[in-house]
């Protein structure tokens, strides 16, 4: 983990976890509770913006900030 667009994938990893949750609970001797802790998980990385501290985007998200370029715009927004 980079630390890359943190928010953004945190919230694919948790619809990827949903779909999976949703795929799989049914299946006999399946833990419901381990697809509910990825879920969280991921949650809490993007509430937490876990990338800007030790990630890619902590050093980076300056210069997006002080640029006009519409892409680092979207980027602040995902970091």
């Amino acid at each position: 983990m980079v630390g890359l667009a943190t928010r953004l994938w945190a919230l694919i990893g948790a619809a990827q976890s949903v779909v999976i949750a949703l795929s799989v609970l049914n299946a006999p001797h399946e833990w419901p509770w381990a697809y509910y802790l990825m879920i969280l998980i991921h949650l809490a990385f993007f509430a937490t913006m876990a990338g800007r501290a030790y990630g890619v985007d902590g050093v980076l998200r300056p210069s997006w900030q002080a640029s006009s370029h519409p892409l680092a715009r979207v980027l602040v927004r995902l970091s």
